[in-house]
């Protein structure tokens, strides 16, 4: 299923018929993450991250097909990226870092602070670095990264 970026992404809201589905996906991509970290993999604990803050999150389109989800808690000094998730079959197309990349551009028009958390075994790393993210703090388990947009003119 590897092809080029050529269609746009879309969103919609997620609603709780989406659920099976966004434990689905949560499992298929962070499951072997959470494993290496220490943290629970159980059904019950993917469900609870899935979730928290569920009106926070969109499901991501490609090609009319629901692919991934991104959460975003957006508050009045900061953004929080709490999740991001693309299905395996769309990873390294583009996909993640355009979403990320839109994100990115709405918080320097609104002169906001993003921040995220991401595991330490997670090779996402990289992307959110390549996108201007910096670390600021860590835990046994995961790193806090942020970018500021809120200084600039």
């Amino acid at each position: 299923m590897k092809q080029k970026l050529n269609q746009e992404i879309e969103y919609r809201q997620a609603n709780l018929s989406d659920l099976k589905w966004l434990i689905g996906v949560r499992k298929e991509t962070m499951f072997d993450y959470l494993r290496l970290s220490g943290s629970s993999v159980s059904h019950e604990e993917l469900k609870k991250r899935v979730l928290h803050q569920f009106a926070s999150t969109k499901i991501i389109k490609f090609e009319n097909k629901d692919i991934g989800m991104i959460k975003v808690l957006r508050k009045d000094t900061s953004w929080e990226l709490i999740q991001i998730q693309i299905s395996k079959n769309y990873q390294n197309l583009g996909i993640g870092k355009k979403v990320i990349s839109e994100l990115l551009k709405e918080a320097r028009k609104k002169r906001k602070r993003v921040i995220l958390s991401v595991l330490k075994q997670n090779p996402a790393i990289k992307l959110y670095s390549k996108l201007g993210f910096s670390k600021f703090s860590e835990d046994s388990v995961s790193y806090k990264m942020a970018i500021d947009f809120s200084q600039t003119e």
